[in-house]
């Protein structure tokens, strides 16, 4: 390959990582995940 055709393939291996790293960002990122609070008090300061 020539050096257009190499400087393509790492172009698009890096927009395709780039999305895949935004994409798994965004699926862990979901807000299904039901919290409990809680109120903490002390005796002392």
């Amino acid at each position: 390959m020539e050096n257009r055709a190499y400087a393509l393939a790492a172009g698009l291996f890096t927009v395709v990582l780039a999305a895949a790293l935004v994409a798994a960002g965004l699926w862990f990122r979901r807000d299904d995940i039901r919290f409990v609070q809680y109120v903490v008090t002390t005796a002392s300061s």
